[in-house]
Order: structure tokens, then C-alpha cells, then sequence
């Protein structure tokens, strides 16, 4: 009896560490396609990008159908869709990564809030203004209980439904939202970078709105600064910015989207066990 209780536990012993030898070996795997695509996005390359998740999404489905991994990459893929301009395909790859996060997360995980806020955005590029609103507000929720760890993201939100709403009309409701996510960039962004210039741009023309013509000039001289810096006093950005110095509301144009400003950043992929 105590022989066969032996062989018993020890062929339980193997099997669990079989078990642990394929899950560490299917993690590697995920984790470098996962790393390669976010690599890939972050410079740019989004065919690059789509490739190396579509290489794994199978896997990834059928290794943990509702897990993380398989969130984090749907996620991503969205992501990369969103950006080559196409909400439509990205948006049921929102839905599942929420879904997944919903069941598998706490409320106030940041996995989730960066969840809610890609949907957000790929909302607001669908023109589903009231949809993307909330949205962008269920990840503010998150973010504003842990701003340290939300970081940049912080702002990220703050401009989204800054902006989101500045263009749906409600200029006074815009205004907060958009300052703080200025304070909220000078304080996690480096002095020289695009996304605080575009925050910079887009406050500057909410206040030029409103009528408030020498907040507006003062900001978009800050934001002017950056652009002179990263992309010389020459370029057609720095020129536009020179022209809507001192202008009125119509003529400056109406507040740009975070489409063609702020990208959202990848989900960062877990350290291995």
C-alpha cells in the first residue's frame, strides 16, 4: 500500500512539473512576441506590430483563454488597429480584453483603466462621443486612485475627455480636464516632447474659444517652444502654431483630437516568473 501511495505521489510530482516546464515554455514564447510587438508600436511600425500578435493570438487563446496574456493581447492588437484607422476591427478586441480584465482583475487594476481607456478612444474615433466619454471617465475613476502608478496615463486621460468634450461643445466642462493634464504632463513627460506641446495646443484653443485670447497666446507660445526645439523654426508645424498666434476662435480652427496628438502606449508586458 505505502509502495503504490509512493508511485502515486511521484507520478503527480512529474506531472506537475511537466506542467510548469510547458507553461514556462509557452510564457517565454508569448513574452517575446509580446515585447516585439509593443517595440514595434512604440516605433511606429504598426504592420510589424500587427504580424508579431497575430502570430500569437492562437496560441495565446488557446493557452489561457481567460487570462491576462491573452487580454494583454487583444489589447495591444486594438491598439495597433486603432492607429492604422480602423476603430471597427478594433473595437471587439477592446471588448474582450475588458471582459477578461472585468472577471480577472480588481476594479481599480490599471490594466483595466488603460482597458477602458483604449476602448474610449477608439470610441471617440468612431465619432460615439457619449460612449467614448464613458469610457475615459471609468478610467480617470481608476487612474485618479493611484496616480503614481497610472502615470503619463494620467494625462493621457485627462486630454482624451478634455478634448472629447471640447469638441462635443462643452468648452467650460473641457477646460479642468485639460489643464490638469498639462500639469500632469510637465510633471511625467520630458520638457521636449511632442505629446506636451500637442496638451500645450489643445488647452490653448479652448481657451481661445472662450475668448480668452492672451491665456490662449501665452500657452501656445509654450507649446511653439517645444516645436521650435524638436523640429526646427522652419517646419510646417511651427508655422501653424506662428499662425494661430493672436487669431480668433474661427480662424484658429477647432481643438485637434488625440488621433492626430497623444497615441496611447502598450500595456507593459510582465516580467517572467
Amino acid at each position: 500500500m505505502r509502495l503504490w501511495l509512493l508511485c502515486g505521489a511521484l507520478a503527480i510530482a512529474i506531472g506537475v512539473a511537466s506542467w510548469a516546464i510547458v507553461e514556462r515554455q509557452h510564457q517565454t514564447k508569448w513574452l517575446e512576441a509580446y515585447r516585439a510587438a509593443s517595440d514595434s508600436f512604440n516605433q511606429y511600425n504598426y504592420t510589424g506590430a500587427e504580424g508579431q500578435l497575430r502570430s500569437i493570438l492562437p496560441q495565446a487563446e488557446k493557452w489561457w483563454p481567460n487570462g491576462k496574456q491573452l487580454a494583454d493581447t487583444l489589447n495591444l492588437l486594438a491598439l495597433v488597429y486603432d492607429a492604422e484607422n480602423r476603430p471597427k476591427d478594433a473595437e471587439p478586441l477592446c471588448d474582450r480584453a475588458i471582459a477578461i480584465f472585468e472577471k480577472q482583475e480588481s476594479p481599480t487594476s490599471l490594466d483595466l483603466a488603460k482597458a477602458y481607456a483604449n476602448e474610449g478612444n477608439v470610441y471617440m474615433h468612431e465619432g460615439r462621443a457619449a460612449a467614448a466619454d464613458r469610457r475615459l471617465t471609468q478610467a480617470l475613476e481608476i487612474y485618479r486612485k493611484d496616480p503614481t502608478g497610472a502615470g503619463p496615463e494620467l494625462g493621457s486621460v485627462l486630454h482624451s475627455l478634455g478634448v472629447l468634450r471640447a469638441v462635443s461643445g462643452q468648452v467650460a466642462q473641457a477646460q479642468p480636464l485639460l489643464e490638469e493634464a498639462v500639469k500632469d504632463d510637465e510633471k511625467n513627460l520630458p520638457p521636449l516632447n511632442s505629446d506636451l506641446a500637442q496638451g500645450y495646443l489643445d488647452l490653448a484653443q479652448d481657451y481661445r474659444v472662450q475668448g480668452r485670447i492672451s491665456d490662449a497666446d501665452e500657452t501656445d507660445r509654450k507649446a511653439l517652444a517645444i516645436q521650435e526645439k524638436l523640429f526646427g523654426n522652419d517646419s510646417a508645424i511651427v508655422r501653424q502654431t506662428e499662425s494661430r498666434l493672436g487669431t480668433n476662435p474661427r480662424a484658429a480652427g477647432a481643438a485637434s483630437t488625440p488621433s492626430s496628438g497623444k497615441r496611447p502606449a502598450a500595456i507593459g508586458a510582465p516580467a517572467p516568473n
